[in-house]
């Protein structure tokens, strides 16, 4: 079969583009797999044919997604070349309507996957929330008519049959690389670079730092912590998407005297982040939205803390893997923190059940098997 995957940006910081590139590197040993993106970080060889239709302001994601649909000839170029091909996948605005415009292309099977759209409430600025309302609007009109819609998980399945009257076909998507997150890896050379970090408990998060990703609640949080555990450590991997933002939590931390205490190391290589999960003790995330809650971490046999809320609990079964949290306080979650630092034997036998539900469920090599299963039996059916 031939197989596109349109990636409007197809990068190392973003999870959806991670699905994508580790998808197409297992389907590309049997099928003919191209990615289409306008701004691509990858190197041309890992393997998979990367067509690059280059644009202005490609480099910004924001700017990228809004405005490459004006792009007229870089649209009609993919829109060419995907005719040829058996199964287009896409994820989010703009890539999956390039499939759409002006008209449905026809020959392909659409198939399109949806991750949900945060609520506009969770953002403070005015043009965060237009841009958030355009984005859910504009991914609504290519799942509504899209061939097939994948959800990653219950909680986003529902939410798209709620907010857009489609029903999607449930599916794990967000996994692990097993060969990448290797719980024997070592975190030596981090300590090399932090050494104030040895000998210490540690609590990491990774990934974006926006406000709906509520880090200056768990800095709260780790703030409390302290009380208890003088030692402890927070350590935050992760772009600085919002700076406004990252200025306030790097106030926060002077402010509550913590500098010495919480470490930002902003983007770290892809292949340095398994020695960061080696080297904390508990993971911790305070967002109040995820489409799916990754889980790295269960792959270092790390037990994951986090609110109780949207999809989290497909991720993180309570008291089997790590601790969910009612109540969005900072001090609920700080107890949840300390429950588990003080007691290395409840730590220990969560991240060894996170480590075999993982294994099971979130291996890319499953994924990878149980999406083209379902993509052959669609193509084969509409033949």
């Amino acid at each position: 079969m031939k197989i596109a995957f349109i990636q409007h940006s197809f990068g190392f910081t973003s999870g959806i583009d991670t699905v994508t590139y580790e998808l197409s590197k297992r389907i590309s040993k049997k099928h003919d797999v191209t990615i289409f993106t306008f701004n691509n970080e990858y190197d041309s060889n890992i393997g998979i044919e990367i067509k690059e239709s280059s644009i202005p302001f490609k480099k910004n994601r924001v700017f990228n997604a809004v405005l490459s649909p004006i792009f007229i000839h870089k649209i009609a170029e993919i829109q060419k070349s995907i005719k040829k091909y058996d199964v287009v996948n896409s994820h989010m605005y703009p890539a999956n309507i390039i499939p759409l415009l002006p008209t449905k292309i026809e020959n392909p099977l659409n198939v399109v996957i949806a991750w949900s759209t945060e609520p506009i409430k969770l953002f403070p600025k005015l043009t965060e929330k237009l841009y958030f309302a355009f984005l859910k609007k504009a991914n609504g009109y290519a799942v509504k008519r899209a061939d097939e819609v994948i959800a990653p998980c219950d909680f986003v399945k529902q939410w798209i049959k709620k907010d857009y009257g489609v029903e999607a076909t449930e599916m794990f998507l967000d996994g692990v690389n097993f060969d990448l997150f290797d719980k024997k890896t070592s975190g030596d050379s981090i300590y090399h670079k932090y050494p104030f970090l040895e000998d210490s408990p540690v609590i990491l998060y990774v990934g974006r730092l926006t406000p709906h990703k509520n880090i200056d609640i768990l800095i709260k949080s780790f703030k409390i912590v302290k009380s208890d555990i003088p030692d402890a450590k927070l350590v935050i991997v992760g772009k600085k998407s919002f700076l406004r933002y990252f200025e306030y939590l790097k106030r926060l931390v002077r402010d509550e005297n913590l500098e010495k205490d919480v470490l930002f190391t902003d983007v770290v290589p892809w292949v340095d982040l398994p020695k960061y999960y080696t080297i904390c003790d508990v993971y911790a995330t305070c967002s109040q939205w995820e489409g799916f809650l990754r889980a790295e971490a269960f792959a270092m046999e790390k037990p994951i803390v986090a609110f109780d809320v949207t999809s989290h609990g497909e991720t993180v079964k309570h008291r089997k893997n790590g601790l969910l949290v009612k109540e969005q306080t900072p001090e609920a979650f700080a107890n949840a923190l300390i429950e588990l630092l003080l007691d290395d034997n409840l730590r220990r036998v969560m991240g060894r059940n996170g480590y075999k539900w993982a294994k099971e469920n979130l291996d890319f090599d499953v994924i990878a098997e149980n999406f083209m299963n379902f993509v052959e039996n669609k193509w084969r059916a509409r033949r």
